[in-house]
C-alpha cells in the first residue's frame, strides 16, 4: 500500500465520508446540489431573473385556481350539517330538450310517500323585475316551496 505525499493528499476526505455516513449519501448529495444550483444561478442572472419570475406566475396561478376549486367546490356549505344535504332532481326533458322539472302534485307525492328523507322541499330559478317606475332592473331570484328555509336550518336576512 502507498502513501501520497502530503501535498496531494485530500484533507477533507475523512470529514467527506464521515459526514456522508452521518446525513446519508442522499441528504449530502442533495446539498452538494443545491450549492451547484446557486452558484449556477449567481453565474446568470439573467436567467435567475426568469426563472424566479416563472416560479412566481405559476405559483400565484396554482393558488388563485385552488381558491376558486375550493370556494365553490371544496368549503363546506354554510348550513348545520351540510353531509345530510341532497338534490333530488326530475330529469324530464320537454320540447327543445328543454329541463321541465318537477311538478308541484309530484313533490306533494314526493314528499308524502318517501320514507327516505325527513324533509324535502322545492327550488326553482325565476326572474323577477325590480324596480319602479323608469327604472325596471330584471334580478335572477328563487321561487323556494314553504319549508325550504327550515330546511336548511337558515334564518332568512330579509323577509319573512
Amino acid at each position: 500500500m502507498m502513501r501520497l505525499p502530503r501535498p496531494y493528499r485530500n484533507r477533507d476526505s475523512r470529514v467527506c465520508r464521515v459526514t456522508r455516513l452521518a446525513l446519508g449519501g442522499s441528504v449530502a448529495s442533495f446539498i452538494q446540489d443545491l450549492r451547484y444550483a446557486l452558484r449556477m444561478l449567481l453565474k446568470s442572472p439573467g436567467f435567475t431573473v426568469v426563472a424566479v419570475l416563472t416560479l412566481a406566475v405559476g405559483i400565484g396561478a396554482k393558488v388563485a385556481i385552488f381558491s376558486v376549486v375550493y370556494a365553490v367546490v371544496l368549503r363546506p356549505l354554510p348550513f348545520p350539517h351540510p353531509e345530510q344535504l341532497v338534490r333530488v332532481f326530475d330529469d324530464l326533458r320537454g320540447s327543445n330538450d328543454q329541463d321541465v322539472g318537477m311538478s308541484a302534485p309530484e313533490l306533494w307525492d314526493l314528499q308524502d310517500r318517501s320514507g327516505v328523507f325527513q324533509e324535502i322541499s322545492a327550488v326553482a330559478p325565476s326572474n323577477s323585475a325590480v324596480g319602479g317606475g323608469d327604472r325596471t332592473v330584471r334580478a335572477e331570484s328563487l321561487v323556494t316551496s314553504p319549508d325550504y328555509f327550515t330546511l336548511l336550518g337558515a334564518k332568512p336576512q330579509l323577509g319573512r
